[in-house]
């Protein structure tokens, strides 16, 4: 939803419905269950379309909300700053869409409807009354769920199964996966051949377009390769993953060693709680800790020697991944999720 929201093209073809850039205002929400309350609960949705419409124009300000504007022009600073109610906000944003004084066009992409804390049903009513406006245009995404299937998915012109669109990508990077490993292309039998091909086909079939379900299961199978394990055991291992993304994580962090347990829900909960990815030293202070060092007499402003720093790092990459199962990466010396679910 991010690629199409601030891809040129897409601005492009809205400014020519629009009339031009300048009558043109587009905003994005994307609610995340795993947020904060405000990132998937109806307040959130208003203020981030609010917050994007009106700062690319801020001179509709004065007509859609003309109290807080008086206040603000008056130097009745606390009254104009008073945090905006849900009525309020939601008052606004219609006023904005129904002015006739004001000539904007506007598209909204909103992503993770199902991630939306509350009433789904009222949420599409809302959204389906916005969107009847001649001067709306919308962009929804969703899981495949009845409530928004009957909403959104009855007009197959209007409407994309993104899973049908990812499938061949999907089928390209397992099968270049598994054939990188030497144990794969290894056995060549008739009979091995054929079990290969069906469970490729099963893992497609499975990830019903999730890239980041395919990944994982993927990487598992690797390592079983390298663990040994034939093809007919990666068919019977595949048998027992689950289908579910949130449970596949589950199942992937139940197999870490129940000794590391410790550690590792001391880096998980540091990566979630941390207001931005943290320095990759933090995390080897971190482990210090948990070994019972007590607090670690060099943090990242005394680094040390550059030898050390570097096996001092990797060492600790190597732990994290193996802790997490490759749910954090390395990003220029940071630690962040791989993916925000």
């Amino acid at each position: 939803m991010k690629f199409i929201a601030k891809h040129p093209r897409t601005r492009e073809l809205l400014a020519g419905w629009a009339g031009s850039s300048d009558k043109l205002a587009v905003a994005a929400h994307f609610f995340w269950i795993a947020g904060t309350p405000i990132q998937k609960s109806w307040q959130g949705l208003l203020q981030s379309l609010l917050f994007d419409l009106l700062r690319g124009h801020p001179y509709v300000v004065s007509r859609v909300s003309p109290n807080r504007w008086a206040a603000a022009k008056a130097g009745r600073w606390q009254t104009a700053a008073e945090p905006w109610s849900v009525s309020e906000l939601a008052a606004t944003l219609r006023a904005l869409a129904t002015a006739d004084h004001v000539s904007l066009r506007m598209c909204f992409f909103i992503d993770g409807l199902d991630e939306y804390d509350s009433n789904h049903a009222e949420l599409c009513e809302v959204l389906r009354d916005m969107a009847s406006s001649p001067h709306i245009k919308m962009c929804l995404s969703s899981r495949r769920w009845p409530v928004f299937e009957r909403s959104f998915g009855e007009d197959s012109q209007e409407s994309l199964d993104i899973h049908e669109l990812t499938r061949n990508d999907i089928r390209k990077f397992v099968n270049d996966q598994l054939q990188a490993h030497s144990r794969w292309t290894a056995e060549v039998s008739e009979e091995v051949t054929v079990e290969k091909a069906e469970l490729v086909d099963r893992i497609v079939a499975q990830a019903d377009g999730v890239f980041l379900w395919a990944f994982f299961v993927t990487r598992s199978l690797r390592e079983d390769l390298s663990n040994g394990e034939r093809i007919g055991d990666l068919n019977r291992r595949f048998s027992q993953l689950p289908s579910d993304l949130d449970q596949l994580f589950r199942h992937m962090l139940e197999n870490v060693n129940p000794d590391d347990h410790p550690k590792m829900a001391g880096i998980l909960q540091a990566a979630i709680h941390a207001l931005e990815p943290l320095h990759v030293d933090l995390y080897w202070q971190l482990e210090k800790e948990f070994e019972g060092h007590g607090p670690a007499s060099r943090g990242p402003g005394e680094p040390g020697p550059p030898e050390g720093i570097a096996v001092r790092r990797e060492q600790t990459i190597c732990s994290i991944n193996e802790k997490t199962k490759g749910l954090l990466r390395l990003v220029y010396d940071r630690v962040e999720f791989l993916h925000r679910t």
